[in-house]
Parts: C-alpha cells; structure tokens; sequence
C-alpha cells in the first residue's frame, strides 16, 4: 500500500505482515480470526460502555490455559481478546460489552487524562476500554516477550479497535495495564518502551492509511 510508512526499528517480518493485513482492508485485515469461545464474564454493554482506549496485557500462561481461565466464570476475569503466539486472535468478549481485565484505577501513571477521568469519577475503566491480551510472560520491560506474527496481529487488532471507535492513535488512547494498575500489575504486559513507540506508531501509520488522513 503506497502511503504507508511504518517506524523502521520494526523486524522485517512484522513489517511484512502488517502491510499484509493492512493491503486485505480494515475488516479483513486479521488473517485468523475466531470468535468461538465466548466468556460469560463481562458486562452487557449499556450508556456506560464507551472505549475511550485500547489497553494491552499480557496472559503469564499459554494460550489453552489463559483461556480456561477467561471464560470459567468462577476467575471472574476476561478480555475483549486474547491473541496466541500463532498470532491467532479469539475474540471471548464482544466489543459492545466490558470485559472484566483491568481491576480498579490504583496508583495510576501520570500523564494519562483518561485514566485520571475514570478515577476522578469513580468509574470503573473496563467501561471505557477495549483489552487484548497476548500469551505469554512479562519480560518486565526487555523487548522480545511477543512472537512476530503476534506483534503484527496486535498491531492490527489494535488499529481496527482504533478505526471503530475513533480513537487517535496515541499514547492517550493505548494504553499498558500497569498505567491503570501500577499498584498490582506493575508489569503488564512488560514490553520494552522502544517496543512500545513502535507498535503505536504502525497503528498510527496503519489507521492513517485506513482512515485517508
């Protein structure tokens, strides 16, 4: 796709799939898809349920038992998705409903307007975020805790929640989860900060190039 312009510290590899999936259009854009789990723990989406962010986690387990654990209604934990090291997605919670994944705003990193909203107002910020998680373990800020093809299907789930809900592509609007939760989950989901400027950035350079602008 002529136009496109990802940050050049991305590997070759995720390069090559997100101009993939981003040449395949926002709608098909991720190449596998399922929707055949669902998890019984969310809330049904009301006036309350409005993304305002997209928040990334990671599962510290596999892909069989995260998922086991996401929609078993005794964990009382979800996610809108959970992408495998396959860069298989599973959608177990449907974008209309929130997800039960972030816990409460507690000790929350500064800069975040957001963020600081919600526990201003003592709203709980699953209403207003979409969660994926990626299976694997927090490398506690060292790059490399993804594989590729779950980088690139980060990226691009990432840019299509961005594109459905209006959100600019910043810092603002995706989000770790230790910047809701730097109290118990100071390091989720881990990735190194130059992993993070370049994975927001090819949402930005991929919602751009979907959006025209």
């Amino acid at each position: 796709m002529t136009g496109l312009l990802l940050p050049n510290t991305l590997p070759s590899e995720v390069a090559r799939l997100l101009v993939e999936g981003c040449l395949r259009g926002r709608t098909d854009a991720i190449d596998n898809y399922d929707e055949s789990r669902r998890s019984p723990n969310s809330w049904r989406g009301d006036a309350r349920r409005r993304v305002r962010m997209v928040v990334w986690h990671i599962t510290q387990g596999g892909l069989v038992s995260s998922l086991n654990w996401l929609t078993n209604p005794e964990s009382e934990a979800s996610s809108n998705d959970v992408i495998s090291r396959e860069g298989r997605v599973y959608n177990i919670v449907p974008g209309a409903d929130a997800p039960w994944t972030n816990g409460p705003v507690c000790d929350h990193s500064g800069g975040h307007a957001i963020i600081a909203q919600a526990a201003d107002r003592s709203i709980n910020p699953n209403w207003w975020s979409y969660t994926i998680e990626c299976v694997g373990m927090s490398r506690r800020g060292t790059a490399g805790s993804l594989t590729d093809a779950q980088t690139a299907a980060l990226i691009l789930r990432t840019a299509q929640a961005c594109v459905e809900y209006k959100l600019s592509a910043d810092s603002q609007h995706i989000v770790r989860h230790s910047h809701i939760d730097g109290c118990d989950r100071p390091h989720c989901p881990g990735y190194a900060q130059s992993e993070f400027v370049a994975w927001t950035g090819a949402v930005a350079a991929i919602t751009g190039a979907w959006r025209g602008w």
